[in-house]
């Protein structure tokens, strides 16, 4: 039980700490654009029906452990 309060903690601050630096980036090119307006969305604005439009229909695992999402 220690290590899912230790792991929420983890990453409660890792999302706090990318949250606060996505509100500083100055986009340069289209890909940080999109970056920053998906996060824009979602974060900031919490605001699903924008930021889906930057979501693909299926998820690619990045991990070779694991499966692809649906």
């Amino acid at each position: 039980m220690k290590k899912i309060g230790l792991m929420m903690v983890v990453l409660s601050a890792t999302i706090t700490g990318l949250y606060s630096q996505v509100r500083k980036v100055v986009p340069k090119n289209d890909n940080e654009k999109n970056v920053v307006a998906f996060f824009e969305a979602g974060l900031n604005k919490k605001d699903f029906a924008d930021a889906s439009h930057y979501i693909g229909a299926t998820y690619i695992q990045h991990n070779p452990k694991a499966a692809d999402g649906p």
